[in-house]
């Protein structure tokens, strides 16, 4: 039990990033009244798009409407009827659109990281890692380490706090790269580049191998060729065996913590 209490203090998550945080847009609604002619017309169409290709050309005018287009996409986000694919698709385009923006890290760390919405929860989770928004470590702690949660979470999870360096994350990214499904391995493989400085890429596998992943869904063959699949596992796990042979020779304070001694 000893062993286990120094390793937690050892690895302890890193201190949230020292960014003020921005207040929740009291003057949204002064904004959205002082909105253009042309983005309330862009924003109608948007709204009242019939499908995601729609919605997505129209989202695309946006790039040039700055600060008036985040207005539209907080609006509908904090204003709209919860739609689910209409605020999936608006968180999508604000955090494509404009990665960095303080109002974008406040709605992430406010509200979207827990959303009931699971394509924007999944999306704040991935988010926050890659822009270093390291404030969410705490939510994505308590992700990762809840086992009633699904893969799906606690993999990504894992995959942004190994972007932040937090050694704790690395059983679940180790996890992760041995997973079945192609997402589980892509978010694995992120966070150990970013943890430990190589993934299993650096050994020899392709982590995309058998997987065909059309508009961000991921679909697999119903039947595949039993020796394919054999061999795809076997080069997998060589590669993770032999990533576990460097990590444990070059940096042994990592590999040590995977090992419980009783």
């Amino acid at each position: 039990m000893s062993m286990m209490v120094v390793f937690f203090i050892a690895f302890a998550a890193p201190p949230a990033d020292t960014q003020t945080e921005p207040p929740v847009s009291a003057d949204l609604a002064v904004k959205w009244a002082g909105l253009s002619a042309e983005t309330r017309k862009l924003a109608e169409e948007y709204r009242t798009a019939g499908h995601w290709r729609k919605r997505s050309d129209v989202a695309k005018a946006w790039n040039d409407r700055g600060e008036e287009a985040v207005t539209v996409m907080l609006h509908i986000l904090e204003q709209e009827p919860d739609e689910q694919r209409l605020h999936a698709d608006t968180f999508y385009f604000f955090r494509t659109q404009f990665p960095d923006h303080p109002r974008l890290r406040e709605y992430v760390l406010r509200c979207g990281l827990d959303s009931s919405n699971s394509a924007i929860r999944y999306e704040s989770q991935f988010h926050a890692g890659t822009q270093q928004w390291s404030a969410a470590a705490p939510v994505l702690w308590t992700q990762m380490t809840d086992r009633s949660q699904s893969d799906w979470t606690r993999f990504v999870a894992a995959k942004s706090l190994g972007e932040f360096g937090d050694a704790r994350s690395l059983a679940v990214l180790i996890e992760a790269v041995q997973n079945e499904r192609y997402m589980p391995r892509h978010f694995g493989n992120i966070g150990l580049k970013a943890l430990c400085g190589k993934d299993l890429t650096n050994f020899g596998y392709e982590y995309g191998e058998g997987a065909f992943v059309p508009g961000g869904r991921e679909a697999t063959m119903l039947n595949p060729d039993p020796l394919t699949e054999a061999d795809r596992k076997a080069k997998r796990f060589t590669a993770l065996c032999d990533f576990l042979r460097w990590l444990q020779k070059e940096k042994p304070e990592l590999y040590d913590g995977l090992v419980t001694r009783y």
